[in-house]
């Protein structure tokens, strides 16, 4: 590879060149010489400088080379090349892995620690990577507020990675229980520093929004969140969605049949305690006849 690019540069070519290679460390040594070799082993050179004793090769990983390139090149001349590939001077675009993804939400998490959590309730401020993935190719890993265009297109050269980007929800219902307000449906990618003002100050209602980022802005992003809804509620459920939302489903009217049963007891409690008020007047008021 080294006396690649030193003769690439000696003809002036220094970018753009796309290669493909494998970043695994070999765990094999060199084969040792065979004996007809171990006399004048410089004999049994293929090219003068190179080396007799070779690694341990698998056959297949030649051709499984020259397919990827050749998925390159087709894929490219078909312009549908992946967002990971399609960097400029060949460096990696930016795009969401399940390595980086948690840092979609670090701004959501860092406002979520000053809200009080009750205890039993479910306090995940993110996604699962593949809803991650959605969100971030959805817009095309810009602000929703300041990448996109009049027409709802991203801008040139806006794509961000996921530690430049936060995920939070466009609409808070209850801001002292932002984690009820994480869907996939309702998520916006926005500049760490937007995300931090829209949190920090009153974002997530319409009035709010509208004091953020003026009515034209709000009115496109409810236009994009409104698309991302459509192309959730359209694309086939994974079962493990289905089986996480049962879970919630039975935890919110385990909930709210608890909630019930407190609140009746509380009832019943107040209904003892003012009956008990009132033998207690009546005692008094039959007492003081007594002494009259």
């Amino acid at each position: 590879c080294r006396s690649v690019r030193v003769r690439l540069k000696q003809r002036g070519i220094v970018g753009r060149v796309f290669a493909v290679y494998s970043c695994e460390k070999t765990e094999r040594e060199l084969l040792p010489l065979k004996d007809f070799q171990e006399d004048e082993p410089g004999e049994f050179r293929a090219l003068k400088n190179f080396r007799v004793r070779i690694i341990p090769v698998l056959g297949a990983l030649p051709a499984i080379m020259g397919q990827s390139l050749a998925a390159f090149v087709l894929l490219s001349l078909a312009k549908q090349l992946p967002a990971c590939w399609s960097g400029d001077g060949g460096a990696a675009a930016p795009c969401v892995n399940k390595r980086n993804f948690l840092r979609l939400f670090e701004a959501l998490k860092q406002y979520a620690r000053r809200v009080p959590a009750s205890e039993g309730t479910n306090t995940r401020y993110e996604m699962r990577f593949h809803q991650s993935e959605t969100v971030y190719e959805f817009y095309k890993g810009a602000s929703a507020v300041s990448g996109h265009n009049e027409r709802g297109e991203p801008v040139p050269d806006s794509r961000r990675w996921p530690s430049e980007v936060q995920a939070v929800p466009w609409k808070i219902e209850d801001p002292e229980r932002p984690w009820e307000s994480v869907r996939t449906g309702r998520m916006v990618l926005l500049t760490l520093q937007e995300a931090r003002r829209f949190l920090e100050n009153g974002g997530g209602t319409l009035e709010g929004n509208v004091g953020l980022f003026g009515k034209e802005t709000v009115e496109r992003v409810d236009t994009l969140v409104a698309r991302l809804q459509a192309q959730v509620d359209s694309a086939p459920r994974r079962k493990d969605d289905q089986r996480r939302e049962e879970r919630e489903k039975g935890k919110r009217s385990t909930e709210a049949e608890v909630e019930r049963i407190r609140q009746e007891r509380a009832a019943r409690v107040a209904e003892r305690s003012e009956a008990i008020d009132r033998e207690e007047e009546c005692d008094w008021m039959e007492s003081s006849q007594l002494f009259d």
